[in-house]
């Protein structure tokens, strides 16, 4: 009377209680999987902190020096938008920021001067900040082959439709989430221009069909979207420009271009402003619904700084209310993943927020901010 034996088990119960079982297992295996990957993050978060001036002078002081053994990290900052002001870097390690910009310079040909000036100006953004920010004089310019005379005969001896030729290579693909589609990197094209009219060589672009090329891709309501682009919410668009891919850099890009050309008044200034200021969500961030509208506005620093520079060529800075809580944060990042990842290391985009902060200083000092 005290020993009973239990009832049998159904056999949907026992299914239950394997089910059970197994569904306790593969959870413990997915919290065992991802503790790594979580602590990883927490690490990575912990290592993520301000870069301060010292640092990024440490930092480009070893990008200079490893340039030599092939590392790239001084070819990307040398590129960067914007640059560091020459200031920043001090007085030695600016003669040796010098010396390695002549050296890259000179890479392509130590003795053709004409290949060495094609190749500075098919990839032009280098180029540009060693002319705009001072890094070289033009005396040392010319002593290396960049004499606007130079510069003049090379474009002059390769051809008319040189400079179209350079152009057509800034033409890409860009991946989007509805497919691959051609792209125009109008940013490159714009420093391009920049480039020539500094060595008096603008007037061998055909300013007037380009300036009408690049007005034509203002979006507006009624906008047909090129055959073999993506998508675009046009409403949403509409006052931004769009070849192939909508962007700040491709807005920020024509803007560049027009002004270099003297061509600003062909497209709708104010349609601009409103198309820029529509993604504002304050404090420096501008962001779009990227897959509601294909507008790949993300929020990121390079995002506000484009619309900075935007807004500065269309004389509209101050029709940002709130620019004194702008704020760029240089900060340090992680390389690599695992037990291999390094924490707290500062890269050439954590350096160039430090420029971006500075650009911003400065615009604010003009309008008395």
């Amino acid at each position: 009377s005290v020993f009973v034996k239990p009832p049998a088990k159904s056999r949907a119960y026992r299914a239950r209680g394997a089910i059970a079982i197994g569904a306790n297992i593969l959870a413990l295996a997915v919290i065992l999987m991802l503790g790594g990957r979580f602590y990883e993050q927490r690490a990575g978060w912990r290592w993520l902190r301000p870069i301060t001036r010292e640092m990024a002078l440490e930092a480009v002081d070893e990008w200079v020096g490893g340039y030599a053994s092939g590392r790239g990290e001084f070819t990307i900052l040398l590129g960067a938008q914007p640059h560091l002001p020459m200031a920043f870097l001090g007085p030695e390690l600016g003669d040796r920021y010098r010396a390695m910009a002549v050296r890259y310079l000179t890479t392509a040909s130590r003795e053709n001067v004409a290949e060495r000036v094609s190749m500075a100006l098919s990839q032009p953004r280098a180029l540009y900040n060693i002319v705009s920010m001072g890094i070289l004089t033009r005396e040392e310019l010319a002593g290396i082959g960049f004499s606007p005379e130079n510069v003049r005969e090379t474009l002059e001896r390769i051809g008319p439709d040189a400079i179209q030729k350079m152009n057509d290579a800034s033409r890409g693909e860009a991946t989007t989430q509805d497919g691959t589609y051609p792209y125009v990197d109008m940013d490159e094209i714009a420093c391009r221009l920049a480039c020539l009219r500094a060595f008096g060589c603008l007037d061998l672009v055909d300013g007037d069909r380009l300036a009408a090329y690049i007005a034509a891709h203002q979006v507006t309501q009624d906008w047909p979207v090129p055959e073999g682009s993506p998508p675009i919410d046009v409403e949403k668009a509409s006052g931004l420009f769009c070849f192939g891919f909508c962007d700040a850099s491709a807005t920020r890009g024509a803007l560049w271009a027009l002004e270099t050309l003297g061509a600003l008044k062909r497209i709708d200034r104010e349609a601009c402003i409103d198309g820029i200021m529509r993604f504002y969500q304050g404090r420096g961030v501008f962001r779009a619904d990227v897959r509601a509208s294909n507008i790949f506005i993300y929020g990121h620093e390079e995002s506000a700084y484009l619309a900075m520079e935007s807004l500065v060529i269309l004389g509209a800075l101050d029709d940002v209310t709130d620019l004194a809580k702008w704020r760029f944060k240089p900060e340090t990042s992680t390389r690599g993943r695992g037990r291999e990842a390094e924490y707290g290391v500062v890269t050439p985009d954590g350096v160039v927020s430090w420029a971006r902060q500075l650009r911003l200083d400065e615009l604010r000092d003009g309008l008395g901010q």
